[in-house]
């Protein structure tokens, strides 16, 4: 399961006195990691507990929900490699770029990433939508039903852009 905690973006500190485009670079990469995050973890707990409960009768959602993770995985190391591109001043400090020509290239970058990633997310959505979903026997838990949290995750994912267009008006 990817731990946040891992990811050197979260620590990556807010400075107040970064330019507008500089602010909103920080909050989109910020908010994407953990949209991104919240799918994996929500897929890779829905498939462990599909396949520690279920029967056979479960095999085409296990199989979608194997396919959707390794997308998922696929997203996280392309996020990951427009960071190291486009974000980091460099590899070895981490630092986010400031210049406004770094920060432009870097939101460019990020927009052509994030329009990539939309075509596989909705594959996703299409594949997750094409199986049968199981009982909620097979996938509630004490803090809810992990098919509605996966979907919801990747839903949120989904609707990425939705809040870049709301992060951009202020």
């Amino acid at each position: 399961m990817m731990d946040v905690n891992q990811d050197h973006t979260f620590y990556t500190q807010w400075d107040p006195s970064m330019s507008e485009d500089a602010q909103l670079l920080w909050r989109i990469n910020n908010e994407y990691r953990l949209r991104l995050s919240r799918a994996q973890n929500s897929v890779e707990l829905l498939l462990q507990l599909l396949l520690t409960r279920a029967d056979g009768s479960v095999q085409h959602a296990a199989d979608a929900l194997y396919v959707t993770q390794q997308h998922l995985q696929n997203l996280a190391q392309e996020h990951r490699d427009w960071r190291y591109r486009f974000f980091y001043v460099s590899s070895s400090d981490r630092r986010m770029v400031q210049e406004d020509r770094a920060v432009f290239r870097a939101l460019a970058g990020f927009s052509r990433m994030q329009a990539a990633h939309q075509r596989v997310l909705s594959e996703i959505w299409h594949l997750l939508g094409s199986v049968r979903r199981p009982t909620p026997f097979f996938t509630t838990v004490a803090n809810g039903d992990l098919w509605e949290v996966a979907h919801n995750a990747i839903a949120d994912l989904s609707q990425f852009e939705g809040y870049v267009q709301t992060a951009n008006q202020h």
